[in-house]
């Protein structure tokens, strides 16, 4: 009897020698056309996505004549384009490096803070147990919901009340706090974080401090660099913030710079200046950070995935 029900679900599971494989064979079309489907959507997102910068890149190496006289998604017969990264660097002054300073330093010192906020607001949540957690945490998850244009008059009567107006700390402080990177990395610490861990750290004498500087960063480091790298690139595109609270130029912001700049070359005061190769190149030279940062970041977030699968 033992016997027999050993062998029970091998022949449950095991397919006569003579059955028809046609519904598995009928399967593998539905698989192949849902697979080239999804190929045809990647690739028109890739389309979507290459072809701005794609413009911005050809029409990088034009002059102002050629950008209107050519077709614009392809060279002209006398590319330009370190002339007009001169151009760029020259203008007003060299400015444009300083606004490059600016946005570096304003992305990197407000993502790197709403990274630590976030982290440490996910801990919290996460690993605390305290009265009113859910409902203190659905709040937070509601103000996600409100878009930023609404938030940027209280932002900026916030700053001046603080005295704050046309300073640095005007453009980061705002950036420094951020609902969805607590979000997501309490839904990231409560995947990859078991409470045994912390509770074997805590009995072992393990303080808090200890356990969030030591313990956890090597075990989140991915949702914390995806964290990282997300309010950096927010921070840099940030344009309505910093429109509104600064006005000295040497402040700017390179998003509020390339602006102006525009705003001059369709602007009689320009004094009929034209400034379009010297703007699309700027475009081009701004958005190099962003991609560097990308790829370097992408490694890191490739073996921290792949650690996960391994787990």
């Amino acid at each position: 009897m033992t016997g027999s029900r050993t062998l029970a679900p091998a022949r449950r599971d095991a397919a006569p020698a003579g059955r028809d494989t046609a519904p598995a064979r009928r399967r593998a079309p539905r698989h192949w056309g849902s697979r080239t489907s999804g190929l045809v959507l990647f690739a028109a997102m890739a389309i979507y996505v290459l072809i701005p910068l794609e413009w911005v890149v050809v029409n990088s190496t034009k002059s102002n004549g050629d950008i209107f006289s050519t077709f614009g998604f392809w060279f002209s017969s006398h590319p330009q384009f370190f002339e007009n990264v001169a151009s760029v660097f020259a203008q007003d002054g060299g400015i444009f490096s300083r606004w490059m300073l600016n946005s570096i330093g304003y992305a990197a010192i407000g993502a790197l803070g709403a990274t630590v906020t976030s982290y440490l607001g996910a801990y919290a949540f996460s690993v605390w147990r305290f009265k009113g957690r859910d409902v203190l945490f659905w709040i937070i998850i509601g103000a996600m919901m409100i878009p930023g244009t609404a938030l940027a008059v209280p932002i900026f009567q916030l700053m001046g009340w603080l005295g704050l107006i046309n300073s640095p700390l005007a453009v980061v402080l705002p950036t420094m706090v951020s609902p969805f990177g607590l979000y997501l990395l309490r839904t990231y610490l409560d995947a990859s974080v078991p409470a045994e861990m912390i509770d074997a750290a805590r009995v072992d004498g393990a303080g808090e401090t200890r356990i969030l500087t030591t313990m956890i960063p090597p075990v989140a480091r991915t949702g914390l660099a995806t964290v990282f790298l997300l309010m950096f690139v927010g921070a840099w595109n940030s344009y309505l913030i910093p429109l509104l609270v600064l006005t000295d130029p040497n402040l700017f912001p390179v998003t509020i710079g390339l602006n102006d700049w525009n705003r001059q070359s369709i602007s009689p005061l320009a004094g009929g200046e034209i400034l379009y190769p010297v703007i699309v190149t700027a475009s081009l030279l701004a958005a190099l950070p962003i991609m560097v940062l990308f790829v370097m970041m992408h490694r890191q977030l490739r073996s921290g995935l792949a650690m996960g699968a391994v787990r």
